[in-house]
């Protein structure tokens, strides 16, 4: 009898330890950080390296877009530095950008 109770006690164990909690769970809506985009659009005639929260994402030339997808919601810091056709010091526009879920933020420089 101590022997069967020992090894359902020990069997009951190890299904609780293999349940996952709800949050561990990708299935269940809600488990994802909500995504928006950022689109970089120059409307310039020169290059321009741009920048998402300090990291450079490349560089995009005088009037052409770019669109970058699964970016978390929320406040972020975007930048634009004229890297041709410099006169002096290069042109820098940076601002903060509000990207919300499901949509797609413009950024236009210069």
């Amino acid at each position: 009898m101590s022997k069967t109770l020992l090894a359902a006690a020990l069997f009951a164990l190890i299904g609780l330890g293999a349940c996952k909690k709800e949050d561990d769970n990708p299935d269940i809506p809600g488990n994802y950080l909500d995504k928006g985009a950022i689109t970089f659009q120059n409307t310039s005639a020169d290059l321009y390296d741009i920048y998402l929260d300090d990291a450079r994402y490349g560089d995009l030339y005088g009037g052409k877009s770019a669109t970058y997808p699964n970016i978390t919601a929320g406040i972020h810091r975007v930048k634009a530095v004229q890297t041709e056709h410099i006169s002096g010091s290069p042109l820098v526009r940076q601002e903060n950008i509000w990207v919300i879920k499901d949509s797609v933020a413009v950024f236009a420089f210069p």
